[in-house]
């Protein structure tokens, strides 16, 4: 759902998506489903099973809360979209200028859809990470994300993440980043800086996992990636990428 006051978004708005009398939140958070934070797009994941006739209506609350972005000119946009701007970025610079929108409530209907038979099987794979930091912290390297759940950003935790980093990003790439190689190093509990293993946690919770500063060797740029495998066997998008010289 775009939500605007003229050309410019409107940011911290209360969005909800409405499909057979049942309310799904949308987010302009940059995670999961929404690709940039703060851009007036609010989006998520609503996994449809059954096969019948799906009607969609979209309700928007501004409060007290809710500004307009009046930093963000359709050159800028532009100039934006071709640097790549997306995947867990943050469209409100800093200096930006906002302004509050006050109360106000809107209703748009989204028409409706068919799906034209059942889906019994585990199809959906978990949300792609699009928020991978690691940073340095009292002596140790921390990897930070927001973890998807099984099914898109379900609250179902994941089967398991798997963690790569290489001093090489070209290995982290989609075509390379399953393969087995020398130069990728797989990131297990071994690496961890204390002993709890690395278990996913349920969807959309903060994950922390403080790694081994001793384990990386020193001067050395390193690049992390990830994926995420639900219980049906079926893989996330590779995350975004993220590195840090050590």
């Amino acid at each position: 759902s775009i939500v605007k006051q003229g050309e410019n978004p409107a940011l911290g708005a209360l969005v909800k998506a409405n499909i057979n009398e049942i309310e799904y939140p949308l987010l302009d958070d940059g995670l999961g489903a929404d690709h940039t934070k703060n851009d007036g797009i609010y989006s998520n994941y609503i996994p449809l099973r059954e096969q019948r006739r799906y009607t969609f209506r979209c309700y928007v609350k501004g409060d007290e809360n809710t500004k307009i972005n009046v930093g963000i000119t359709r050159d800028r946009r532009s100039a934006d979209n071709k640097r790549g701007r997306c995947c867990g970025s943050d469209a409100l610079n800093s200096g930006a200028t906002t302004i509050a929108t006050g109360p106000f409530q809107r209703v748009a209907s989204g028409g409706s859809i068919i799906l034209s038979e059942s889906i019994t099987t585990n199809q959906f794979p978990p949300a792609k990470v699009s928020d991978l930091k690691i940073r340095k912290r009292n002596g140790q390297l921390l990897l930070e994300f927001t973890s998807p759940g099984d099914d898109f950003f379900s609250f179902e935790p994941v089967q398991r993440y798997i963690i790569k980093c290489s001093k090489s990003p070209a290995n982290l790439l989609q075509a390379n980043f399953y393969k087995d190689s020398s130069n990728t190093i797989l990131i297990d509990d071994s690496y961890k800086a204390e002993s709890n293993s690395i278990s996913p946690l349920p969807g959309g919770s903060r994950v922390s996992i403080p790694l081994d500063l001793t384990k990386f060797q020193a001067g050395k740029v390193y690049h992390f990636a990830m994926s995420c495998i639900d219980h049906a066997g079926n893989k996330s998008q590779l995350s975004n990428r993220t590195f840090i010289k050590i």
